[in-house]
């Protein structure tokens, strides 16, 4: 079974060493993770929802652990001037980020609202690590 993005970050997280860390990115790598990544820090990308976390009601399904996969392809509905969201309202866009986060595992959710805030909830997901995961990873930013 595929891990999630939650789990695998917190495996990254919890790693001692950066060959360790390396490994389980190379292990688990995908596009989603790869733009979870560059979403979280590159600074150009900025989201187009009201600051801090959102009120929503947290997913107790466990078998909703992979859904941020099918998931991730609605953000750019959240993001900051993209056109193909610029018919949507303020309160429509909390209403649709909140709806994600509901349907989310709880961990996959309260990782979104740190893409969101960008800020990781894994303190040990640095840059220095991405950048041999993923060479030239944010290089122009």
């Amino acid at each position: 079974m595929r891990l999630g993005i939650s789990e695998i970050l917190k495996l990254v997280d919890e790693a001692k060493t950066h060959k360790e860390k390396l490994a389980i990115i190379e292990k688990h790598n995908s596009k989603v993770l790869y733009e979870v990544l560059t979403y979280t820090f590159n600074p150009n990308i900025q989201f187009d929802l009201p600051p801090g976390d959102p009120p929503y009601k947290e997913n107790q399904n466990v078998d909703s652990r992979n859904m941020l996969y099918s998931e991730w392809r609605r953000m750019y509905l959240f993001v900051k001037d993209d056109p193909r969201s610029a018919h949507l309202s303020p309160e429509k866009r909390q209403d649709l980020f909140i709806g994600m986060l509901e349907a989310l595992d709880k961990d996959d959710a309260k990782l979104l609202i740190g893409i969101k805030n960008k800020k990781l909830p894994y303190n040990n997901v640095r840059r220095d690590v991405l950048k041999k995961a993923y060479p030239g990873f944010l290089e122009n930013v």
